[in-house]
């Protein structure tokens, strides 16, 4: 086997649905779950060396420290009565070995223990979202199981996964022999150099979101004919760009499919905020308070506005703005036009007192002129073209279904 660099055990359920996820690292989620870790490390540590519970540097609230007590509690009476009096080993790092001592991989698992028999390996996971049912590390829990076998020369083990917030133990028998397939089937799929990416649950998690084809059609697109880039680091400065075709490519990626991508989250963002305002009238959610957000000023009494002010006549005007598609809107409904026949219309009447604004030069892309063929022998068109006809994505009610 080979060992790579990316191969950690928590990472093994997320590859056997697609080979070629990465980690991203930290998130909302995992800091509260290293929370929690820490939070029944700290009380099994207490409870083991009937030592007093130190718990000043987690930042849990209460509830959640008694999900961790009981859990803890729970799973340690578990253990003791499958294991009797056998020591037990908190967060302690294991590697994995193949049979020429070459290191597989290697993490830290939470709980250990084994008696002549059998070993015992159990992991702490937080389950914020309260969905026993949807969770399975089976895959992580038997990469330690395998490592603690193979350490003690012994061929059978107890995996238990601890949820927390549920407050549920999901305990299961494995034998050597299926832990040994699972890590030798993890270890292929991630080596496989025809590995191809899939859509799954864990695309959450995954550092490739933004650029993975099987999340992204038009990213598919992009990637096949233009990879570097998709594939830019940070140490990519689009100023040194001196060819036009690769500034044209460039353009291209950003305007058709950056920014509509972008656009998409954008719009995700807004309506997640606007349903958790609105849940927070009901109930409070953790980690957010309500709080009140200055408005925009306006001057309702001009006539008023100018007396107070004491600026000269001949200055107040020049103080003002006007918000044309609010009197564009005043206007279509006064005369019974469209707004765009309201626009052209009123834009007409004011062009003397109307301010153009700050010209600036934009890139637009144009289809019919615009041709790069950088890496591929397709065409931009041909690629427009590919894109236009991609069906859209489905609506997020329709993916939640």
């Amino acid at each position: 086997m080979k060992h790579h660099p990316t191969l950690s055990p928590s990472s093994f359920p997320a590859i056997m649905e697609c080979a070629c996820f990465q980690s991203k690292g930290g998130n909302a989620d995992t800091g509260a779950g290293d929370e929690i870790h820490k939070c029944c490390a700290a009380l099994v540590n207490a409870a083991h060396t009937h030592e007093p519970i130190v718990l000043e540097n987690v930042n849990l609230d209460t509830a959640t420290q008694e999900d961790c007590v009981y859990m803890v509690k729970e799973a340690l009476n578990f253990i003791r009565s499958n294991i009797p009096s056998a020591y037990i080993e908190i967060e302690k790092g294991v590697t994995l070995y193949d049979d020429n001592l070459n290191v597989v991989t290697y993490g830290t698992r939470d709980i250990g223990a084994h008696n002549e028999d059998f070993v015992v390996v159990l992991d702490w996971k937080g389950c914020l979202d309260f969905d026993a049912e949807s969770k399975d590390h089976h895959e992580q829990l038997e990469c330690y199981a395998l490592c603690d076998m193979r350490e003690h020369g012994l061929k059978k083990a107890l995996c238990i996964e601890a949820l927390v917030k549920p407050r549920k133990l999901h305990p299961y028998w494995r034998t050597y022999d299926q832990c040994a397939a699972t890590v030798e089937c993890v270890v292929a799929r991630r080596n496989d150099p025809n590995r191809m990416p899939q859509a799954c649950f864990y695309c959450k998690l995954c550092a490739n979101l933004l650029v993975c084809p099987a999340v992204n059609k038009r990213i598919a697109v992009i990637d096949a004919c233009f990879p570097d880039l998709v594939s830019m680091d940070d140490n990519y400065i689009p100023e040194k760009i001196t060819d036009p075709e690769i500034m044209s490519s460039a353009m291209v990626f950003v305007q058709s499919t950056v920014k509509p991508y972008a656009k998409r989250l954008l719009e995700m963002a807004e309506r997640i905020e606007a349903a958790a305002l609105s849940f927070s009238e009901k109930q409070n959610i953790p980690a957010f308070v309500r709080v009140i957000k200055n408005g925009i000023k306006k001057v309702r009494d001009i006539n008023k506005a100018f007396a107070l002010s004491g600026i000269h006549e001949d200055l107040f005007p020049r103080a003002l703005s006007l918000s044309i598609p609010k009197l564009t809107e005043i206007y279509a409904n006064e005369n019974g036009l469209t707004i765009k026949d309201a626009r052209k219309e009123l834009e007409g009447i004011l062009a003397p007192v109307i301010d153009p604004g700050e010209s600036k030069t934009v890139l637009a892309f144009d289809k019919s002129k615009v041709k790069a063929n950088i890496n591929a022998k397709m065409s931009l068109n041909t690629i427009v073209n590919i894109m236009d006809n991609t069906p859209a994505p489905e609506s997020h009610e329709q993916e939640a279904a």
